[in-house]
């Protein structure tokens, strides 16, 4: 049932949502019956309902789910740990725009990932992404900035300057800085991004491109001129 479930999500059709929905509730009173409630089967049950339910924008009953799964997560001090559910909890109140209850799931799933994975694994470095992301998307660029700034460097550290993980930190950096009002900073950032990408992606690339519209339209949309 399970495997049918994640067949249907892939499928990418809305309509199959709701009934993967259901194949993970039986999943999850199958495992609960047989394991327990905090085996990590269970757990990871638990959490596939959740992601479900928020897929088809059953805000209510997904939020009910990841509310009930962080207290047995957070009893394990290992991979099923808090961290995954307290993260998809900040991710399904951003899409409410109830961000400053998203804002306290997500940190409080960045420290355990930091904690259990370390500051510069994939799964912390995701996590602080989704974060910065809905900090610029409330516009709370004083709050968004520090944490892009630390964001960046270990992007840099851990994936490389040019990784598609770095440059939507960047894009998100660069919006701060617009946010902001500091225009000269956020023009040389832009500049700085075109640059990395030619360099390292080559002319054709689509973050190349990206990049190049992205510094282009600011220049025109502030009526600036410059040579990329």
């Amino acid at each position: 049932m399970d495997r049918l479930s994640g067949v249907l999500r892939s499928r990418g059709h809305a309509e199959d949502l709701p009934e993967a929905a259901q194949l993970r509730r039986e999943v999850l009173r199958y495992r609960v019956d047989t394991f327990g409630l905090t085996h990590p089967e269970t757990l990871r049950a638990m959490n596939n309902l959740g992601t479900v339910l928020m897929e088809q924008e059953d805000w209510a009953e997904a939020e009910i789910a990841f509310k009930n799964v962080i207290p047995m997560f957070a009893t394990r001090n290992d991979e099923f740990g808090f961290g995954n559910p307290t993260v998809l909890l900040g991710a399904l109140l951003t899409e409410q725009q109830r961000y400053d209850e998203a804002e306290d799931f997500f940190r409080k799933g960045i420290a355990w990932r930091e904690s259990f994975f370390g500051k510069e694994h994939p799964l912390t470095l995701s996590a602080i992404r989704k974060c910065t992301r809905m900090l610029v998307e409330s516009e709370s660029y004083d709050s968004a900035l520090p944490m892009l700034e630390d964001c960046s460097d270990r992007h840099n550290k851990a994936a490389g300057s040019a990784a598609g993980a770095t440059f939507g930190v960047r894009q998100s950096f660069s919006r701060t800085l617009i946010g902001l009002g500091r225009l000269d900073a956020a023009e040389s950032f832009l500049q700085e991004t075109a640059t990395l990408m030619r360099t390292n992606r080559g002319v054709r690339h689509p973050y190349t491109r990206t990049a190049a519209k992205q510094l282009d339209d600011f220049r025109r949309n502030n009526d600036l001129s410059g040579d990329e």
